[in-house]
């Protein structure tokens, strides 16, 4: 998971900036990064897909920069993005990811370094960008972060700026920090959380005893009637019914219990969330359908969890 498309383009003083097309195809998140002089009324960034962006404080004393974002965009080819011309001398780096984000966990803003912002889950999206008030020097920026897009200082059309990102694996504090020889007038660096996620072996170091992908049952989405003379019809509402995991975690101890103790009364039963099966399949939109806690007899210091999760159609 990560950046799919990104596209960069420059504007002239007040002009609107309109970006070149590009194949958003398979985007679960688009943020806009922009570097300009001045706000000028009220700025207003769409798209040709008909996406509504949310704005995040802009950054910088003079010549600033400001993220956009949009969580569940409508994608696809010619995908083409605007900037109504508010943000006077400005340019912008529009970049598409596959990520499946929940929501902003935290912003912070500086002149040539942003943060730290502290990720509370893992596998956050970290995304900076840096606004450049003169030309010279090459953007470069630290911690691991990747540069998606940006443009140079072009003295009399726009103020210059640089785009990054990063997928934090273990969740932790993160600080942007840009260098390279370039004049820096301000500096945003915003945590994005993913969709819930259940927890994964892998990084909880706590093995499932039994998981059993469910035998898939059609009855849910099966409609029945029957007749005078005992004939029946049937009739699918869908050819896709739920579909249903059974995981069973046993011998945990206090700690290792709250983990799923903490996640069961997060997510509820309303709440959807991704699920990373035994081969290593990501399902999205799943849901605890059963959650269970027992202990085994004389051992209390012994617990065992037991789910059923659902994917509905």
């Amino acid at each position: 998971m990560g950046l799919i498309a990104s596209t960069t383009k420059g504007g002239n003083a007040a002009a609107v900036i309109t970006s070149d097309p590009i194949n958003s195809t398979g985007g679960r998140f688009i943020c806009l990064a922009f570097g300009y002089f001045t706000e000028v009324g009220t700025s207003v960034i769409s798209d040709n897909k008909g996406n509504v962006y949310v704005s995040l404080t802009p950054a910088g004393p003079s010549n600033k920069t400001r993220l956009f974002y949009c969580i569940n965009p409508k994608v696809g080819t010619g995908h083409i993005f605007t900037g109504n011309g508010a943000l006077n001398y400005g340019s912008a780096t529009a970049m598409v990811f596959d990520d499946i984000i929940g929501g902003v966990q935290g912003e912070a803003g500086g002149d040539s370094t942003a943060g730290p912002v502290t990720a509370t889950e893992n596998h956050e999206l970290f995304i900076s960008s840096v606004v450049l008030a003169a030309a010279g020097g090459t953007p470069a920026i630290a911690n691991g972060f990747t540069i998606a897009g940006g443009l140079p200082f072009n003295t009399g059309l726009y103020v210059g700026h640089s785009a990054a990102y990063k997928k934090q694996a273990i969740a932790g504090p993160e600080t942007a920090i840009w260098s390279g020889g370039i004049t820096t007038s301000g500096t945003t660096l915003a945590a994005f959380k993913e969709m819930p996620r259940f927890p994964d072996p892998n990084e909880t170091h706590i093995a499932w005893e039994h998981f059993n992908h469910l035998p898939t049952d059609y009855s849910p989405v099966t409609l029945s009637h029957t007749y005078e003379d005992e004939g029946r019809s049937f009739n699918e509402t869908t050819t896709t019914p739920p579909e249903r995991w059974e995981c069973t975690f046993p011998g945990l101890d206090y700690n290792e219990m709250l983990i799923f103790d903490n996640f069961a009364n997060r997510v509820r039963l309303s709440q959807p969330f991704l699920f990373v099966d035994k081969w290593g399949v990501l399902h999205e939109n799943v849901r605890i359908e059963t959650y269970e806690r027992s202990h085994n007899r004389n051992i209390s210091w012994s617990h065992n969890v037991r789910f059923v999760l659902v994917k509905y159609p």
